[in-house]
């Protein structure tokens, strides 16, 4: 079964490290698609409280009972493989899906796909190009690893193109199948 198939087959999804600002953009995200969103994160930010007022259950600390009823587990890659829920969703054979699975998943829904990786400047292009393809009347759907505007890190587009960063992180980016794939560039003079 694929990561999208298991994603559409689950009505109560997981989020392990659900603060991170590109993980909160795909809770956001499965909210929005009518899951029910859960998630645990040991800080408290902006991103936290939107999902809150969305209707998500956050738990600020890591426990096998924040796992109870998910039917699929989403793991940031700053998670270690010895945490609590991770652990748990093991042990009852959940299934356990990276942050960039996920999201590569997202974007095969969409017919046309843009990624943007690189060390600086990736969340700039890839707010650049979002804004571009919006100017030309496109509206795209825009996955940010930053904040940008009102929009923050998600902007939910009316078309069929999808615009993300693709994080190199651990190699998160080699998850991502896309039509382009671009690099940011820093253009700060810190060379």
């Amino acid at each position: 079964m694929d990561v999208l198939e298991i994603y559409k087959n689950s009505n109560k999804v997981h989020f392990v490290g659900i603060g991170g600002v590109s993980m909160s953009a795909l809770a956001e995200y499965a909210i929005n698609d009518g899951k029910s969103v859960s998630g645990s994160d040991i800080g408290e930010s902006s991103k936290i409280e939107k999902l809150i007022e969305k209707g998500a259950t956050v738990y600020n600390f890591h426990h096998q009972n924040n796992v109870s009823g998910a039917n699929l587990v989403v793991v940031s890659s700053a998670i270690r493989e010895d945490n609590p829920e991770i652990v748990f969703a093991k042990e009852k054979g959940l299934p356990i899906i990276k942050r960039s699975e996920l999201l590569n998943a997202f974007m095969k829904e969409y017919k046309k796909r843009v990624a943007v990786s690189g060390c600086h400047g990736k969340t700039t292009t890839t707010a650049m190009i979002g804004e571009i393809l919006k100017e030309a009347k496109h509206y795209p759907t825009v996955f940010l690893g930053g904040e940008y505007g009102k929009e923050e890190n998600l902007c939910i587009g009316k078309s069929d193109i999808v615009v993300s960063e693709a994080c190199e992180y651990k190699k998160n980016l080699l998850d991502i199948e896309t039509d382009i794939f671009t690099f940011g560039i820093d253009t700060g003079g810190n060379q």
